[in-house]
Order: structure tokens, then C-alpha cells, then sequence
């Protein structure tokens, strides 16, 4: 009679500490009906002070069961299957790191949730207690990753949401790699790089656009650890520049698409710097030396009426030693200066 009596007062103890403990998805609580053996709601207490209280094969936790540390603190309650965590179950570790889902001879296995203490919360597939598979990690400052994980990295293809920014794409051991999209918006400007990416940094071909109020800068082209680097075009407003770039700036050879008109040779920094050409809308042409996209040096200008000056220039004006055939025919040779004829001497030149 007191042996019953013992089995029913341990029975609704378990009971009340699960219905405390706020365990629905153990309300129902299986044993295993092929084995006569089995004792259920046992109670052991073991010399560390760890106490459990479920069923048990053979001396062996097996069923349902609840195993209490040395101060009655719940470390584990759900399945087992001789003596190790199998099935569903919810472990508390000393940490404050709670697990509650599928457990596969005593490691986190299946699908499962984890409540870190740090207030991070991840959701979703384990294989040998690592986060693997498809899930969903929840960071404490709002931060959040969905997609596919190996070994507790993110791995594969997921996004990542944050305050200001969203990459979805592929990732390796923790880091973008391979193909994605990152959008980054702050209150300034809209920044948006579709392509290539190597251990978080763009590298390969990409297209990166920057949204500055009314302003629109892209660049499609090579990247190397997040800079500009090798061939490419940027687009500035109405400015279009095509060549090799060099640590984010256009250098070398290359052309550029303008409102003025179209312009090839050297360019450096940026700039038409070097020797180059550009044939203006308007019928003009200009063809010899720049400096940070002026005419300087020495160089030679068709204009619109017909007239020619070959000599010196200087901030875009002739300037220096210089030679004007003029649509008449004349011949303007002699000193130049911002522009202007300060010595001339006139040669007609028509019969």
C-alpha cells in the first residue's frame, strides 16, 4: 500500500514539475510497452546530489525521465533510450544556454532551439551538437541570419539582415563567398554591390551602385579585395569611364563618354592625364597632352569654324608658343597667353 502510495505522490511530483517547467510538447509521456521490465517514475539519487526521477530498463534511464543537479536545478527533462539522451528533449546547461528539440545518443540532434545567454536564439537543424543544415539564427541587437549552416557557420546560401544593411548570397565558413547581394542604406545614401564576393570582401565581377540624394555612381567591373582594380566601366551622372583601374581609380588607357564628347588616350586618377584625344559634340577635336583634365602641354585643336591652333596650352587655354591657321587662310604664329595673342606675327597666306 505504501509502495503505491509512493509511486502516485512521484508521479504527480513529476508531473507538477513539468507543468511548472511549461513542457507541452511532453504532455504526453511514452513508455516502452514491449518490455515488462520497466519501473515508471523511479526516483535515484546519486552522491554528486543529482537526482532522477523517470523511467527506467535495466537500471538504465529509459523513456521519460527528469534529471535534477545538486541544488534541484533542472538539467535535462524528455527522452532516453539506454541511459543517453534520444528523442525529444530540453537541456539546461550551467552556462544559462538552454536547448529544447531532438537529441540522437546524447548530442543535439534533429531539430532544435537554443536560447544562448548572451540573449542570442537560433532555430532550426543540428547534427553532433553543431548548428548544421537549415536555420535561423536570431542575434540579441536585432541582427538576424536565415539560411544554411555547417558545423555552426553560416555555409551555403542565406541572409543576413542587419541595421543598415542585407547580403543574401553564398557563404563559406562564416564569410560571403561566392555570388550575393549587399544592400547598405543609411541616411546619407543607398549603397548596392550585385556579383562576386571572396572571405567578405567584393572580389571578381561586380555591379556596385551609390545612391547620394540626386547623385548616381556605378561601377561594373573587376574587383580585388574590395577595391577597383583591372578593367571596368564607372558611371558618374553623365560621365562614363572606361579602362584598367588601380586601387579604385581609373588609370592607363581608356576612354571616357562625357557631355562634351568623347574622349580617348590616357587617364590618371580619374583624370584625362597623359596624351589623349576627344572629339567634342559640337565638331571640334583636341588631340595631344592633358594634366588632371585640362589641356596642357603641347597639342593641336580643330575648331568649329575651321580654324586650327597647334603649340602650347595651359589650363585649357593656349598659352605659350603657338601657330593659328585661321578659317581665312592666315597664319597666326608667335606667343600666347590665357588665351589671347600677346605676339603676333601675321603671314597671309592666300593668293
Amino acid at each position: 500500500m505504501y509502495k503505491n502510495m509512493f509511486a502516485i505522490r512521484s508521479l504527480f511530483t513529476l508531473a507538477l514539475i513539468l507543468l511548472v517547467l511549461g513542457g507541452n510538447i511532453y504532455a504526453q509521456q511514452p513508455s516502452d510497452p514491449t518490455s515488462a521490465r520497466i519501473s515508471q517514475y523511479d526516483t535515484l539519487k546519486y552522491r554528486n546530489g543529482f537526482t532522477y526521477i523517470g523511467e527506467l530498463l535495466n537500471k538504465r534511464y529509459h523513456g521519460f525521465g527528469l534529471l535534477l543537479n545538486e541544488k534541484g536545478d533542472t538539467v535535462y527533462v524528455g527522452h532516453y533510450t539506454n541511459g543517453m539522451r534520444n528523442g525529444r528533449g530540453k537541456y539546461f546547461f550551467r552556462n544559462g544556454n538552454i536547448y529544447d528539440g531532438d537529441w540522437k545518443m546524447n548530442n543535439m540532434s534533429g531539430i532544435g532551439k537554443m536560447k544562448f545567454h548572451n540573449g542570442d536564439v537560433y532555430e532550426g537543424q543540428w547534427v553532433h551538437d553543431q548548428r548544421s543544415g537549415k536555420g535561423i539564427y536570431l542575434y540579441q541587437n536585432g541582427d538576424k541570419y536565415e539560411g544554411d549552416f555547417v558545423e555552426s557557420k553560416k555555409h551555403g546560401y542565406g541572409i543576413f539582415t542587419q541595421k543598415d544593411q542585407v547580403y543574401e548570397g553564398y557563404w563559406e565558413n562564416g564569410l560571403q563567398q561566392g555570388e550575393g547581394k549587399l544592400v547598405r542604406k543609411t541616411n546619407e545614401f543607398t549603397e548596392t554591390y550585385r556579383g562576386m564576393f571572396d572571405k567578405g570582401k567584393f572580389h571578381g565581377q561586380g555591379h556596385w551602385i551609390l545612391q547620394k540624394d540626386s547623385v548616381r555612381t556605378e561601377y561594373i567591373g573587376n574587383w580585388e579585395v574590395g577595391e577597383r582594380v583591372g578593367p571596368g566601366k564607372y558611371i558618374l551622372q553623365e560621365r562614363v569611364f572606361e579602362g584598367n583601374w588601380k586601387i579604385n581609380e581609373v588609370t592607363g588607357k581608356g576612354t571616357c563618354t562625357c557631355p562634351e564628347g568623347i574622349y580617348e588616350g590616357e587617364i590618371r586618377l580619374g583624370f584625362f592625364h597623359g596624351k589623349g584625344m576627344m572629339n567634342y559634340r559640337n565638331g571640334e577635336k583636341y588631340e595631344g597632352e592633358w594634366v588632371r583634365g585640362k589641356r596642357q602641354g603641347t597639342g593641336t585643336h580643330w575648331y568649329a569654324d575651321g580654324s586650327i591652333y597647334s603649340g602650347a596650352w595651359y589650363m585649357d587655354l593656349p598659352h605659350g608658343q603657338g601657330v593659328l591657321i585661321r578659317e581665312e587662310g592666315d597664319t597666326l604664329s608667335g606667343g600666347f597667353q590665357n588665351g589671347e595673342f600677346i605676339k603676333v606675327e601675321m603671314e597671309n597666306q592666300r593668293e
